[in-house]
């Protein structure tokens, strides 16, 4: 947890001497990690002050009164769990300074994730992506100034075929959202499912010792001027 973020604000390091760094999360668990892999960095990370929330963004909404404004906001993987996409959008767009931006990643098409709420609606029921095409009627109606590209990425599977794999059965969970997976799930499901993540549709290469599949992402960069008509 947050290493993307790291490296977001290694980046912006280079430019700036100083950055107050607000995280918004709500599990306390990912909270932590955070904080260790933050602490790992050392003196990487100083002049980065950090102020965090455990909550999630709609709670951060109605805790702050007066909209904040950010530089920079980095939406990763996170659109997905937003109860309401349009408003939660609005929200951030009022937030942005006018020389500002909002980087989101999004689960792309070809990306195991669209793939299995495809596939299993009824077993991620919890969870439905929110593909991007989906946001784009919403960066068009507040004016936003954006750009969509896809950047491709890979994850190896190969534990996930051995039953006595504990990262194997952590990624399970992962992919499915259901907690103990293979342990709680009926065999000839979870013998679906390992069958259907090495698909023609998602596999890269296969080899007698490595399965590696698409996991690609959608970046999309997005620029005000935005949400100036919702100041009404």
């Amino acid at each position: 947890m947050g290493e993307n973020d790291i490296r977001v604000l290694l980046e912006l390091k280079k430019q700036y001497k100083k950055i107050t760094a607000t995280i918004v999360e709500p599990s306390p668990d990912m909270i932590s990690t955070f904080k260790e892999n933050v602490s790992k960095m050392g003196p990487l990370l100083d002049g980065v002050e950090f102020v965090w929330y455990t909550m999630t963004l709609e709670e951060y909404m109605e805790r702050e009164h007066t909209v904040q404004q950010f530089h920079c906001i980095f939406l990763n993987g996170v659109i997905d769990y937003f109860k309401n996409l349009a408003e939660s959008l609005k929200y951030l767009y009022k937030s942005v300074d006018k020389n500002g931006l909002i980087a989101i990643v999004n689960v792309s098409v070809n990306n195991v994730f669209s793939a299995m709420c495809e596939q299993y609606p009824n077993l991620m029921f919890d969870f439905e992506v929110v593909p991007t095409k989906n946001l784009i009627p919403i960066l068009d109606d507040v004016g936003s100034r954006y750009t969509v590209s896809e950047m491709e990425a890979m994850v190896d599977i190969t534990t996930c075929m051995q039953e006595d794999s504990e990262i194997g059965n952590l990624m399970l969970d992962i992919f499915t959202h259901v907690a103990n997976f293979r342990e709680t799930a009926p065999k000839d499901l979870v013998d679906d499912v390992i069958q259907f993540l090495s698909n023609p549709k998602l596999l890269l290469h296969k080899s007698n010792d490595k399965i590696t599949i698409r996991n690609n992402r959608d970046i999309i960069f997005a620029h005000p001027p935005a949400l100036r008509m919702y100041q009404r």
